[in-house]
């Protein structure tokens, strides 16, 4: 007696805890159009309650709105299972979530099953997508396609598949429930530039990728051939400048083909012409193709050993004469430069260098001293030679486009102009590139169809270059030397002029454009006065 009274004692204070602490679990909450999951997941992040439940019979997809203030856990769970065939139980601080058998809603739950085939060939369809629709209670489909799934009378089955429509079932009283596929045959119906012609991707057995208008118009580019980067599988494209008229890039299909002189470059074809990717401008392309695989040699031979890269041009269309104009500008600037040390650490640095080598010191105490403390920029400066030279040029770049098409059902036309201008990031660096270009097609006969196609590109490119013999010749040999000549040297000095002789001078200075830097020696012929000038 004594032991029951004592258990019965312990029952009734557990109980009382557990509600208890659920009374004082008071929330203010307000979430719209909300899953069940994001309510029972906000609930066990502000208090110590944590939810149990089946997934498969609880819908915590389902959703609902709750709107308290100052309300305890009982009053918000009663408001999101309202109508619903849900119970809830408390033990101590764990909530465990069940179906009310009382509903029906248990016993309605049944196993069905199926069998998923292709409508136009009847043979089983293996791995396809068997799920309630909002839940996550699914499965797949086995070797011959079958399947088995516990559902209720108001689930819809969704069943999915790659390169099939998709379809949607409501179960009803079914048990047994068999599914014909039908073949989506919409994304299969795109046509692509095969060799000489063009052909259906349903069609294809070769490895192809096709770039539409569509995908080239979100790309704003200086060069063609930077068109591909990232946009298809396979290819590999590298840059390497950023020198206005010099950032083309170089395209590998699928890697290295050879190490030979033949070289790796893709074949590329314009409107059926070997040519350049670069000597198209990319507003008048219309799609490009790229053959990856060893079946594009069969059509153009062992010239199509590293791939080919078709380029179809935009035409004229039927309808009235439309013009289009596209224009963008930026600015070009060093993704990252060195970091170069001041004058008086590169003279320590170099003195240790000499010293560890074996050799007597280059700059005294006394210099680095005057190097640091800049009182004589001209016999002792600290002159940051690249970075002054980087920044001389304003990195400005324009790109404009103008084109004109129309025509009848047959003749069309199209017309373009194009101008490109870039300047570098280094002063009296820059690029200038004209495009024209002129597609017409004519239809005399039914059978008898004219073509005529013209196009042209000018560029103008200047570039300052370096005096020293041994560093390579134009920007980039610049850039290598402004890198190279220590900051203990000058960039500008002040004139200095000695007498040589009565009718000669010689002036020692050096030039004040950011460019060369570099040191400059003049004979002059000039009146003398008392012999000082």
């Amino acid at each position: 007696m004594k032991l029951t009274s004592l258990l019965l004692f312990l029952s009734i204070g557990l109980a009382w805890a557990s509600n208890s602490y659920a009374q004082k679990a008071i929330l203010s909450m307000n979430m719209t159009n909300r899953t069940v999951f994001d309510v029972l997941e906000e609930i066990e992040t502000r208090t110590d309650f944590h939810f149990f439940y089946n997934s498969k019979i609880i819908d915590i997809h389902r959703t609902v709105s709750v709107n308290v203030k100052d309300k305890s856990v009982f009053t918000i769970l009663d408001q999101i299972f309202k109508n619903s065939n849900v119970a809830y139980k408390v033990v101590d601080k764990d909530i465990i979530l069940s179906a009310n058998e009382a509903s029906g809603i248990l016993q309605d739950r049944r196993r069905i099953t199926g069998v998923v085939k292709d409508k136009s060939t009847g043979e089983p369809v293996i791995g396809v997508n068997v799920l309630v629709k909002g839940s996550t209670n699914g499965t797949i489909t086995d070797i011959d396609g079958r399947f088995s799934l516990e559902v209720s009378s108001s689930d819809i089955l969704s069943v999915s598949y790659i390169g099939y429509m998709s379809q949607e079932i409501t179960v009803s009283n079914k048990e047994v429930i068999d599914v014909d596929l039908q073949e989506d045959s919409t994304s299969l119906d795109e046509v692509v530039v095969v060799g000489f012609g063009t052909q259906k991707k349903v069609n294809l057995t070769g490895s192809v990728s096709a770039l539409s208008t569509k995908d080239i118009g979100k790309l704003k580019v200086t060069q063609t051939s930077q068109l591909l980067s990232g946009m298809v599988s396979g290819i590999n494209v590298t840059q390497g400048s950023g020198q206005p008229g010099a950032d083309q890039s170089s395209v590998t299909i699928r890697g290295l083909g050879t190490f030979s002189s033949a070289g790796n470059s893709p074949l590329v074809l314009v409107d059926g012409l070997s040519s350049s990717l670069d000597n198209v401008n990319a507003n008048d392309i219309e799609s490009i193709s790229v053959l990856k695989d060893a079946a594009s040699a069969s059509i153009y031979g062992t010239r199509a050993a590293n791939g080919v890269i078709l380029i179809e041009t935009k035409k004229g269309k039927e309808g009235k004469a439309r013009i289009t104009y596209q224009g963008n500008f930026g600015f070009s600037r060093p993704s990252e430069t060195p970091k170069i040390v001041d004058s008086w650490v590169y003279a320590e640095m170099y003195n240790e260098a000499l010293i560890n080598g074996g050799g007597s010191l280059q700059y005294t105490a006394d210099e680095i001293a005057k190097f640091k403390s800049g009182e004589d920029p001209d016999n002792y400066p600290n002159k940051r030679h690249y970075d002054d030279l980087i920044n001389s040029g304003s990195g400005f770049q324009t790109n404009h486009y103008l084109g004109l098409t129309g025509g009848t059902e047959k003749n069309s036309y199209m017309f373009s102009l194009s101008y490109l201008n870039q300047k570098g990031i280094v002063a009296e660096t820059n690029y200038q590139r004209y495009n024209v270009m002129f597609n017409a097609s004519s239809k005399l006969r039914d059978n008898f169809k004219v073509n005529v196609k013209f196009s042209g590109q000018k560029g103008d490119s200047n570039q300052p270059t370096a005096v020293d013999s041994s560093a390579p010749e134009g920007v980039e040999g610049l850039i290598s030397y402004a890198i190279k000549v220590p900051n203990t040297i000058a960039g500008k000095r002040r004139m200095v002029i000695m007498v040589i002789r009565r009718d000669l001078q010689l002036k020692v200075g050096w030039t004040a454009s950011l460019s060369l830097r570099m040191m400059m020696w003049t004979l002059l012929p000039v009146p003398i006065l008392n012999g000082i000038y």
